[in-house]
């Protein structure tokens, strides 16, 4: 049996341009800043059983997406959607409008700086300003307060960064940063469209140029993308990234009070899930959620002396309540049959090689499953990745699903073995 070809698209599904897949239509929802009311929770929920199959998806960039939905169906849930405010204004903003912002950003939650409002900025400086739409589709911005939750481990291209009042415009370089310049809140759409531009002309032509910022910047320096972009050079400077940190269990206080933190297994929730998620944000919290790109969601305004009864609450809805939990160290996509490139289905492998992958050595994902070599799950290296093939798992060790595997042909129970034999287990070595 030949492979499936992977069809790669080199966009991400949105509402207006949805991606087909093997069970209907990926419709993706943009919500500002991740930020989820309990009535648009479960209104959500109960489009996503209405029109779709009632299963949703928790992205990378803490957006949400409805699966199954029919050429039929569509229609009539855009007319809902764009009802609810969930539609952008075509299919090119759409899909460059890829904002990613700190999951408690807010006043009250000991932040740096309040980015909401300079998200909202960027979006309209995206909706209205033609630069961004000659953007590659995955092309991202990410606004980070600067807070407790650090966004360096986003799939991102330019990071706004909070400090002293003012964001840090920083690329990535060299496995960790580089700072261009500073801006004020209130010009970042500006600023976001100086190095759109510098990108779009720095990148090259053809097959040969740059889809990321981290290609230009490892091609040219980031230095070169700022004097382009008209930043000072007086500004430049580089720094390490930095660890990010589990966002599951109970915590706070904050300022504005405690938080659960839920995570959501391979990022699947159903109608049922979110809808229990609004319950519980209206019933004992602030009445919101807060999306993360971790594949975790945020329940702030909580108290912590009856966490303990909501996370068990939350542990019987199907949420991982512990930050030990094994399941958070590996990533898998839906695979077969949902994806129409996928070779087999992947998720029960990657569920039965958690303990497997939480002895590995490292620290946050170590172990991405793959259907096939496209990788959407993870687009960063991963201590070990597995993709799925006809005859078995190919076998990648510290990169990505397109990178030359180490091993191929593997089983299952194949697997712990060979990363023993590769020390790619703690306290392992070569037998």
């Amino acid at each position: 049996m030949s492979e499936p070809v992977p069809s790669v698209k080199g966009w991400c599904p949105g509402a207006l341009r949805p991606m087909r897949s093997g069970d209907g239509l990926v419709v993706r929802l943009q919500l500002t800043a991740g930020v989820l009311s309990a009535p648009l929770a479960r209104r959500i929920a109960a489009l996503s059983e209405r029109y779709g199959n009632g299963q949703i998806d928790l992205t990378q960039r803490a957006n949400l997406q409805l699966r199954g939905v029919s050429d039929d169906t569509w229609p009539e849930l855009i007319g809902e959607l764009a009802a609810l405010g969930l539609i952008e204004t075509d299919a090119e903003v759409e899909a460059v409008k890829n904002i990613v912002a700190s999951p408690l950003a807010g006043p009250g939650w000991a932040t740096t700086v309040d980015c909401h409002a300079s998200v909202a900025a960027l979006g309209a400086a995206i909706g209205t300003d033609p630069v961004f739409r000659r953007l590659p589709g995955k092309f991202g911005f990410v606004i980070d307060d600067g807070g407790y939750w650090p966004l360096d481990d986003v799939a991102a291209d330019v990071w706004f960064v909070g400090r002293d009042g003012r964001f840090d415009i920083e690329v990535p370089q060299a496995g960790g940063f580089v700072r261009l310049g500073t801006v004020a809140p209130d010009a970042i759409g500006a600023a976001a469209a100086a190095v759109a531009q510098a990108f779009l002309d720095l990148r090259g032509d053809g097959e040969g140029g740059a889809r990321r910022m981290r290609d230009l910047a490892a091609r040219i320096g980031a230095a070169a993308i700022a004097d382009h972009a008209g930043f000072s050079a007086a500004g430049h400077s580089e720094r390490p990234a930095r660890q990010a940190r589990r966002s599951i269990g109970a915590g706070g206080p904050l300022g504005a009070g405690a938080y659960l933190g839920l995570g959501v297994v391979f990022g699947r929730l159903t109608a049922v899930s979110l809808d229990w998620l609004a319950d519980l944000a209206k019933t004992a919290a602030s009445g919101e959620l807060r999306l993360t790109p971790w594949r975790s969601i945020l329940v702030p305004g909580v108290d912590l002396e009856i966490s303990e009864r909501l996370l068990a609450g939350a542990v019987a809805a199907g949420f991982i309540v512990s930050p030990e939990d094994p399941r958070l160290v590996v990533v898998a996509c839906p695979g077969a049959p949902e994806c129409e490139s996928a070779a087999g289905p992947v998720r029960e492998d990657a569920l039965a090689l958690a303990e497997v992958a939480a002895k590995m050595v490292g620290r946050g994902v170590r172990l991405h499953v793959s259907a096939c070599p496209k990788g959407c799950a993870r687009t960063q290296p991963a201590a070990a990745t597995l993709i799925r093939r006809h005859a078995g798992y190919d076998l990648v060790v510290n990169g990505r699903a397109d990178d030359d595997p180490v091993s191929t042909g593997l089983q299952p129970q194949d697997i712990e073995g060979a990363l023993r034999r590769l020390k790619a287990i703690e306290g392992q070595s070569i037998g």
